[in-house]
C-alpha cells in the first residue's frame, strides 16, 4: 500500500482536481461480518457509533480524499509516511481539512476532522481559510538557519454519532529561507535621484545612455562583457540563481483584485502595487488569511511589467506586530489631481519617454493615487495583440471592448493627453461595475468629460524597462472601483 499512495502523491494536482480513477480499489467483505460488503482501505481504524454507512464515510475520507496538502509552491497531498520540504523560500504552509463532504450510495454525509498541532519550534498560527479548511502557518527561523522538522497527527474523525480516532502521525521538513530579504519601507522602494539639470550618462561598452532620474534600487551601471540592461539590485549576489531584490515591506492593503491577481500595499500616501506572480497563489484571504488584518508585512522580491515597478512572487504575508504597525502612516486614500501643468511635468527635453523616477505633488508618481477629468480623444480606444512575438495596438470601439480584455484610452487634457488603462482583474466578469461604467462612459463618444480616478502604472519597454533610449514609456492611470469612473 505504500507503494500506492507514493502514487497518489504524485499525481496529487489530478486528485486535487477531482480525478479519481487511480484511487479506486477492489470491493468484498471486510471481515467485520457486516451484511453490506465495504471497500478494503489502508487505514481502518476502529469506528464507534453509527451504522455501516457512517464509517464508510469516514474510511471514504480518511483514504479516498485529500485532506492534508502542502500549500504554496506546490499543492501535493501529505501522506503519514511522506516527509516533505517545506520551503520558505517558496511561501510553503500546510493545508488541513476539517470538513469533508462524501456520497455514501445516494446518501450525502459530512466528515468532520480534527487535527492536533503540538506547541513546537516551528508552529505559528493556525488560520482559517474557508468553512472546510485551517492553514498551518509554519514559523520558519529565516535566512542561514539550518532546517528543522514539524510535526503534527490526525487526532479525531466525526459523522453523525460515529467517530473513530486514526492517531495517524505526520512529519515534514522545514527549509529555511536561503534568499536573504531586508525590511524596506515603500519609501525605500521609490527612493530617486534627479538628474535633469545634467543627466546622467553612463558609457556601455563605447554607446552612451543618459538618465534623468534613477531609482536608487536599480543599477545603472554597465558590467563589463554583460549585455547593457539596468535591473533592480541583488541582495543575494552570492546565489547560484534568482539574483533579485529579496524585501520585507509593511503597510496597509487598501485594495485586492476580485481575482486575487494583484493588490494595493499604502504607507501614508505612497503605494505600491504587488502581484501574485503565480496563479496558485491568488492574493485572496482564503489562501493569504493574514490579508483580513489589513496591516501586514509582505515577503516577496522586487519585479517590473513594462518598466512599471512592482513587488511580485510572494513567499508571506504576516500580521504586523504592535511595534511595526505604529510605524505605518495611515493611507489618506486622497486621488491627488493630475491637471495640463502636472501632466507637462513629466516631459524631459532630449527623451522621447516620460519620467518613470519621478514626484506630482511632492508624493511619489509610481502607484500613487490620482485623478484626471479630461475630453474623451476620438479614436483612442485600443487593444494590444501579440503578433510575430511582437505587441502590436488594435483599435476598438466602445461597444468592441470586453470585460476579460485589457484595453486604453485617452483623455484630452488642456494640451496634454492621460493614457486610462483598464485592468480586467479588476472586474473580469463586469460583476462589479467599473467595466460597465467606463463602456457607458465611452459610448457617450468623443469629447465626452470623463473623470477617472486610480492608481499609477508606468507603460514602457518591457525588455530593457529602464533604459531611456527608445523608450515611448508614458504613464497610466488605472481604475480599480466603480466609483473611480464619472461622466
Amino acid at each position: 500500500m505504500k507503494k500506492f499512495r507514493a502514487v497518489v502523491a504524485a499525481l496529487a494536482i489530478c486528485t486535487l482536481a477531482g480525478c479519481d480513477f487511480f484511487n479506486k480499489k477492489d470491493s468484498g467483505g471486510d471481515g467485520d461480518g457486516g451484511s453490506q460488503p465495504t471497500k478494503k482501505y489502508e487505514y481502518t481504524p476502529d469506528v464507534i457509533g453509527g451504522g455501516e454507512e457512517e464509517k464508510t464515510a469516514i474510511y471514504e475520507a480518511l483514504n479516498k480524499k485529500p485532506i492534508c496538502n502542502q500549500f504554496g509552491s506546490s499543492t501535493n497531498e501529505i501522506f503519514p509516511e511522506n516527509k516533505p520540504i517545506l520551503s520558505e523560500d517558496e511561501g510553503d504552509g500546510i493545508k488541513l481539512t476539517t470538513s469533508q463532504a462524501v456520497k455514501v450510495g445516494s446518501t450525502n454525509y459530512t466528515v468532520s476532522i480534527t487535527w492536533d498541532i503540538p506547541e513546537q519550534l516551528y508552529f505559528k498560527e493556525l488560520l482559517d481559510s474557508d468553512s472546510s479548511h485551517k492553514l498551518v502557518e509554519i514559523a520558519y527561523q529565516g535566512y542561514g538557519v539550518a532546517n528543522g522538522e514539524f510535526t503534527w497527527s490526525l487526532k479525531k474523525m466525526e459523522c453523525n454519532g460515529a467517530y473513530a480516532e486514526p492517531n495517524l502521525n505526520y512529519k515534514a521538513i522545514c527549509q529555511n529561507e536561503k534568499f536573504f530579504h531586508e525590511d524596506y519601507r515603500i519609501a525605500d522602494i521609490y527612493a530617486f535621484h534627479d538628474y535633469r539639470s545634467s543627466p546622467l550618462e553612463v558609457d556601455a561598452d563605447g554607446t552612451k545612455h543618459y538618465y534623468p532620474t534613477t531609482w536608487d534600487i536599480v543599477d545603472y551601471e554597465y558590467h563589463s562583457g554583460k549585455s547593457y540592461s539596468p535591473y533592480f539590485r541583488t541582495n543575494n549576489p552570492d546565489a547560484v540563481e534568482k539574483q533579485y531584490l529579496y524585501l520585507n515591506v509593511i503597510g496597509k492593503v487598501i485594495y485586492l483584485a476580485p481575482d486575487g491577481n494583484w493588490g494595493l500595499l499604502a504607507d501614508g500616501e505612497n503605494v505600491l502595487e504587488f502581484y501574485a506572480g503565480s496563479a496558485a497563489k491568488s492574493l485572496t484571504p482564503t489562501n493569504w488569511p493574514n490579508f483580513s488584518k489589513e496591516y501586514v508585512k509582505i515577503s516577496a522580491n522586487m519585479g517590473h511589467y513594462h518598466g512599471n515597478v512592482q513587488y511580485g512572487f510572494l513567499t508571506k504575508v504576516a500580521e504586523c506586530t504592535a511595534a511595526e504597525k505604529a510605524l505605518i502612516e495611515e493611507p489618506t486614500m486622497n486621488f491627488r489631481q493630475l491637471t495640463q501643468e502636472k501632466l507637462e511635468s513629466l516631459k524631459v527635453d532630449g527623451f522621447t519617454a516620460q519620467l518613470q523616477a519621478c514626484e506630482v505633488d511632492g508624493v511619489v508618481l509610481e502607484g500613487s493615487l490620482r485623478q484626471v477629468t479630461g475630453t474623451l480623444v476620438a479614436n483612442s480606444i485600443a487593444t494590444t495583440e501579440t503578433v510575430n512575438n511582437q505587441e502590436v495596438e488594435k483599435p476598438l470601439t466602445a461597444d468592441t471592448v470586453l470585460a476579460g480584455q485589457r484595453f486604453t484610452f485617452k483623455l484630452q487634457v488642456g494640451t496634454e493627453t492621460m493614457t486610462v488603462a483598464y485592468d480586467y482583474h479588476a472586474d473580469k466578469t463586469a460583476s462589479n461595475g467599473l467595466f460597465n461604467a467606463l463602456q457607458a462612459a465611452l459610448k457617450k463618444g468623443a469629447g465626452t468629460s470623463i473623470t477617472i480616478k486610480g492608481t499609477m502604472r508606468y507603460s514602457g519597454n518591457n525588455s530593457s524597462p529602464f533604459v531611456y533610449e527608445g523608450n515611448n514609456g508614458v504613464w497610466n492611470i488605472t481604475p480599480f472601483d466603480v466609483s473611480h469612473v464619472s461622466a
